[in-house]
């Protein structure tokens, strides 16, 4: 069982100065070497750090090596940049509202067609009704670019300003 016992020891000014300077260089406190030095056990000094060994000498292989590994970093960064150049151009489409010309268009090209019994402005208010629960828009008659051909016979004076409800 280790004991502790607490020991007054009287210096001088000097010689607690030279306790604290030899600690100081030591790195450790002024308690532990004040034991070393009555115990008398050896007080190992801590070793200077030694320089970084010199880099090996830079040669023209180990140079071209690391052009080739750069280039194909760079390359790797610039396919990186350009796949995420797409994918934002793809998702800006996505989230586009595209106008009732391009949406009736993809209607015909998914092959949606009117229902049995159904004229062309019927038709073109189910679209329209379609297009408002996807986008969130309701087209605009009077805006013929951006409304597209109208079907012979279709009358837009009569063709709905909102949603029906």
């Amino acid at each position: 069982m280790s004991k502790t016992h607490k020991i007054d020891v009287r210096l001088e000014a000097d010689e607690l100065l030279e306790l604290e300077r030899q600690a100081k260089i030591l790195n450790m406190p002024k308690s532990r070497l004040a034991r070393i030095l009555l115990t008398g056990a050896a007080v190992s000094k801590p070793q200077p750090q030694q320089p970084p060994a010199a880099a090996p000498a830079f040669d023209d292989s180990r140079l071209a090596d690391i052009e080739r590994r750069l280039g194909e970093v760079e390359e790797s960064l610039s396919a990186s940049a350009r796949a995420f150049d797409m994918l934002l151009q793809q998702l800006g489409e996505f989230l586009r509202v595209p106008s009732f010309r391009e949406y009736r268009a993809r209607l015909v090209v998914e092959g949606v067609e009117k229902r049995q019994n159904e004229d062309d402005a019927q038709f073109l208010v189910r679209a329209a009704s379609r297009y408002f629960v996807l986008f969130q828009a309701w087209p605009d008659p009077t805006d013929s670019r951006r409304f597209g051909p109208v079907p012979q016979g279709v009358d837009l004076a009569k063709f709905p300003p909102r949603p029906p409800a």
